[in-house]
């Protein structure tokens, strides 16, 4: 078997987000590989990754920068908040793919949603994390206020980055070196699940044991605990045929019923 931490799928699943996701993965492609062609090699994604980290952490140290350097964040900013409203309708489309993923389940199998009592405690012990974290006010070094650089939430369905990393898989030719692929990097535990891209391949995510929910509505929320629960771990034993997905958190999810994790994380 392949394993691999999985972040090359990030230029990929950028191509389906927001124009300005779609207009820097497509320069940075350009850089990187001298012109409009998808990433074939290791050493080409490389550099893709390495333009766009590199981006990142300069747009991180703007708010703490230079005179020029804070001018320049502002400037941003403003770019951010057009892009934010060209982005919109592409968000939008998400979440209704989202919510009709979730009725396609249909009948019995249709997952239900955590209790609105439990969302609300869940939402007040988050706000009240928040506001013990909150910076001293006239602090040297308030916290910035730029979004963090996520390329896959939690909350979407795990379809998304699956198919983005089945790209990498065929642009790189490690389907013909595998046909079972350990990743991880999206948060998102999977076992033993198959692309529409190949039917032969099949992969396991390793999930995170990070607990960042998606708070934006009882949907949002209970996708998360759907795709994104923490606690989770991939097994690879040689005396067994295939890797094994272990939930050890599992009985804390509640959709399974279980109280949820600490307010503390």
């Amino acid at each position: 078997m392949l394993c691999t931490h999985g972040h090359y799928l990030d230029p990929h699943a950028r191509l389906a987000g927001s124009r300005g996701d779609r207009l820097l993965t497509r320069t940075l492609w350009g850089i990187a590989t001298g012109g409009p062609e998808e990433p074939k090699t290791i050493e080409d994604y490389e550099s893709v990754i390495t333009l766009l980290t590199e981006w990142l952490y300069v747009a991180a140290q703007m708010p703490h920068g230079t005179h020029a350097q804070q001018n320049v964040y502002r400037v941003v900013q403003r770019l951010g908040r057009v892009g934010s409203l060209l982005g919109a309708p592409v968000r939008g489309a998400r979440r209704l793919a989202a919510e009709l993923h979730d009725r396609g389940l249909g009948g019995g199998d249709r997952k239900r949603l955590p209790s609105a009592a439990h969302f609300d405690s869940v939402v007040r012990a988050e706000a009240e994390r928040q506001r013990r974290e909150q910076p001293v006010s006239g602090a040297a070094w308030p916290r910035p206020a730029y979004p963090a650089a996520t390329v896959v939430s939690p909350s979407d369905p795990s379809e998304h980055a699956l198919e983005a990393f089945a790209q990498v898989v065929e642009n790189l030719g490690w389907h013909g070196e595998s046909d079972r692929i350990v990743f991880a990097h999206t948060h998102q535990p999977l076992a033993d699940v198959r692309s529409q891209r190949d039917s032969r391949t099949r992969y396991w995510n390793t999930g995170s044991w990070i607990y960042e929910p998606d708070l934006g509505s009882r949907q949002a929320y209970a996708r998360y605990l759907r795709y994104a629960w923490p606690g989770t771990v991939v097994l690879i034993d040689e005396e067994e045929p295939e890797p094994r997905l272990v939930e050890v958190l599992a009985d804390l999810n509640p959709l399974n019923g279980g109280p949820g994790l600490p307010s503390s994380g």
